[in-house]
């Protein structure tokens, strides 16, 4: 274990020593936060389709977001009606998001280093991981009340208090290791599909569980250092919600593509650990031997 936690982490210096990193990760960042509000207003119309109060969204939300970037979205959590003119905004809205997926195809391609081949094919891959993202953000945020309203349901029908009580406490457990493998399963799903070659499942295991744990790690010391440490207010004034999620959304598009040049790179990273650690025995046999002369 200690040996592989090792490997990984002498794999991220090469990877953070790759010309790519000072560029990749800021373009990615700069189309997801174009993307954000579009996709706001994506996830208020589903949810007003499934019938989830805009409050209980927001809630939502704002257990899973810092609270400081749940105030800078709370003017898109609006209520949606359905008509023609709202259509009309939604295609639109889809079109700006999937800027933010097509540029997770050019950047994947990068990593791998193959030309992009057909703009078109790439439109609807990127509508398709739009998609994902979409259920992946619906999913995060509804679990909390869907699940306790599904347990409640069936609680009601049997008419048994201790179906609810025994539940609750089972999905209070399962709740938080269910998110976090479909969150897993999403980024894999992306990781497999954004470039524009044959990719198998297993070979972008490694760096979807990268990516997936680093996220929550991330949110979570980043919603305690804006609690109790940060001064963006007395900064930036009015801007400090704007640099707040700015950073936020470049922190996560950082480790998106360290996990994705995980994948990218992995035979070349091994061969590259392999001949400096064949270089550095080579190294201290020389001077083992010219010592004992």
């Amino acid at each position: 274990m200690k040996k592989k936690i090792d490997t990984l982490f002498r794999k991220l210096i090469l990877i953070l020593q790759k010309p790519q990193m000072r560029v990749l990760p800021g373009n990615l960042a700069f189309f997801l936060v174009l993307s954000i509000v579009p996709l706001v207003t994506l996830l208020v119309f589903l949810g007003s389709l499934l019938n989830i109060p805009v409050d209980q969204l927001l809630s939502s939300v704002n257990q899973v977001l810092p609270n400081e970037i749940t105030e800078f979205l709370m003017p898109a959590f609006t209520e949606s009606s359905i008509n023609l003119g709202t259509i009309i905004i939604l295609f639109i809205t889809f079109f700006v998001a999937s800027n933010g997926s097509n540029c997770i195809i050019i950047t994947s391609n990068t990593l791998y280093k193959i030309n992009d081949i057909n703009p078109i094919k790439n439109r609807l891959k990127a509508i398709i991981i739009t998609i994902v993202i979409l259920l992946l953000i619906l999913f995060m945020f509804t679990i909390p009340l869907f699940g306790k309203q599904i347990i409640y349901i069936i609680s009601n029908l049997l008419n048994s208090q201790n179906f609810y009580n025994n539940f609750m406490i089972i999905y209070n457990i399962l709740k938080i290791p269910i998110s976090l493998l479909f969150i897993y399963i999403c980024i894999k799903f992306i990781y497999t599909i954004s470039p524009d070659k044959v990719i198998q499942s297993k070979d972008v295991t490694s760096g979807a569980i990268f990516t997936t744990i680093s996220w929550v790690i991330t949110t979570e010391i980043y919603s305690i250092y804006l609690a109790n440490f940060s001064n963006y207010g007395r900064v930036y004034g009015n801007l400090s919600n704007i640099i707040i999620l700015m950073l936020f959304v470049y922190l996560l598009a950082f480790i998106f593509v360290i996990g994705m040049a995980l994948n990218a790179s992995k035979n070349e990273l091994d061969e590259t650990l392999e001949k400096t650690g064949k270089i550095k025995i080579t190294e201290f046999v020389h001077n083992s031997k010219g010592y004992t002369k």
